[in-house]
C-alpha cells in the first residue's frame, strides 16, 4: 500500500528535517540555515515521487545546491547604504 503525499512528506520530514538543518548549519548561518532547510523540502514536495528510497543522501543533494544559492545570491546582493551616506556629506 502507497501512502498518501501528505503521510509521505510528514514522514520525510520527521526524520530527516533535523539532519538536513545541521547539514545546512555547517554551510550558511543560522538564519539561512532555516532558509535552506524549507526550500529543500519545498523542493521535497514537488518531487515526493522521484525521491529515492535512499532519501536522507538526496536530501542532502538538494540542501547543497540550496545552499550554494543562498551564498551566491547573499553575496551578490548590494549592501544598504549607511544612514550616514543616505543623508549626504556636510548635514550632521
Amino acid at each position: 500500500m502507497v501512502p498518501a503525499p501528505e503521510e509521505h512528506f510528514n514522514r520525510l520530514w520527521l526524520e530527516h528535517a533535523p539532519a538536513v538543518l545541521r547539514y545546512a548549519r555547517r554551510r550558511v548561518d543560522d538564519e539561512q540555515a532555516d532558509e535552506v532547510v524549507a526550500e529543500t523540502f519545498v523542493v521535497a514536495w514537488r518531487r515526493l515521487a522521484e525521491i529515492p528510497a535512499a532519501e536522507l543522501p538526496w536530501l542532502f543533494g538538494v540542501a547543497r545546491r540550496v545552499s550554494a544559492n543562498v551564498r551566491r545570491s547573499r553575496s551578490a546582493a548590494p549592501e544598504a547604504p549607511s544612514r550616514s551616506a543616505c543623508i549626504g556629506p556636510g548635514v550632521v
